[in-house]
């Protein structure tokens, strides 16, 4: 139970944070597809290459067939949407997290299933609108599903008994969620290795993740100007008030693992150990500046996120195999 609760929390933050890219994406490309040349059009060819990265749904937007996926991004951000068998997908990580919750259903509200519902109608709709051929806008379809992980989001945070189950689902909604923002920042603000781009297009991009990133308006609030790479990075970095920032994650973290059962004795870091070491290298960039060019820093702080995602799946859901011995082993084994 506590290892589906964990993905359960996974699962929705990962939809979501799918969802908001797929909504920009979509509406750059009602904006911007038939008008090559222009800053907007740049700024959506390396988004949509960015989507791939940051969905893992390769080839996509960075295979083979990219040029023409990105002549026409429509078909692909429609199976980004829908396609349920391709890891990555909206559709994927909404089916994964309705999974989930069938596994723990007693743990749950019973206005639960009327959203994991809705979520799974709007995308049979849509799914059904592509068989059919019809031309519907996704953009409604992707706002319904918002609305429902929305309402999910809130279940859980105002209908479940704080006990050691629901620990384990926050913790996979930070862990995941500070994954997904880290992602959206390695592959679109200032990378490693990326050329420069005109003012217009980098401003047009950056303004994009803050989108995504839900960050948009506390952004305007507090900077005059087009958005600036050390800016954003600050805003979804750093800012430990910032509910969709990676420190406030984090933060949330750090109070979720003291409620988990104790791990079991390692070898390795085990879970509180690696957080103290994110948390330490995000206090020492932003510190020392290097959020001014965040590419590596971020690079770096995805990787440790993985692993700790990875740490604590070992320690608390991999059963260990008891230790046997080798007297009366049959002699037809090796």
């Amino acid at each position: 139970a506590a290892e589906d609760l964990f993905w359960l929390g996974r699962y929705a933050e990962r939809a979501e944070a799918a969802v908001r890219l797929l909504r920009v994406l979509d509406d750059l490309a009602e904006d911007w597809t038939s008008r090559p040349g222009t800053p907007g059009h740049v700024s959506l060819r390396l988004l949509l290459e960015a989507c791939t990265r940051i969905t893992t749904t390769f080839p996509g937007f960075a295979g083979p067939d990219a040029a023409a996926l990105l002549e026409d991004p429509r078909p692909e951000l429609l199976s980004l949407v829908v396609d349920a068998g391709r890891p990555g997908t909206l559709a994927h990580a909404v089916n994964r997290t309705v999974e989930a919750a069938h596994a723990v259903r007693d743990q749950l509200s019973l206005d639960t299933w009327f959203v994991l519902g809705s979520l799974e109608r709007v995308l049979d709709e849509v799914r059904q609108a592509a068989v059919d051929e019809t031309d519907q806008p996704l953009q409604p379809a992707l706002a319904r599903v918002l609305e429902g992980l929305l309402a999910l989001a809130g279940l859980g945070a105002e209908s479940m008994v704080r006990d050691v189950g629901w620990y384990f689902m926050d913790a996979g909604r930070r862990v995941e969620r500070a994954l997904q923002v880290a992602a959206l920042l390695q592959h679109l603000v200032a990378p490693p290795g990326a050329p420069e781009y005109p003012t217009a297009v980098q401003a047009l991009v950056l303004e994009s993740v803050l989108i995504a990133g839900e960050s948009i308006i506390t952004y305007r609030r507090r900077h005059q100007g087009r958005p600036e790479p050390a800016g954003v990075a600050e805003l979804l970095l750093a800012d430990r008030h910032n509910p969709r920032s990676i420190a406030y994650q984090l933060d949330r973290l750090a109070e979720d693992l003291p409620h988990l059962p104790p791990e079991p004795a390692r070898d390795d870091a085990g879970a509180r150990e690696r957080l103290a070491a994110v948390q330490a290298r995000l206090r020492e960039a932003a510190g020392t500046g290097s959020l001014a060019a965040p590419g590596d820093v971020v690079a770096a702080l995805h990787a440790e996120l993985t692993e700790l995602a990875a740490g604590l799946a070992r320690a608390h859901f991999v059963p260990v195999a008891p230790q046997r011995s080798l007297a009366g082993t049959p002699r037809w084994l090796p």
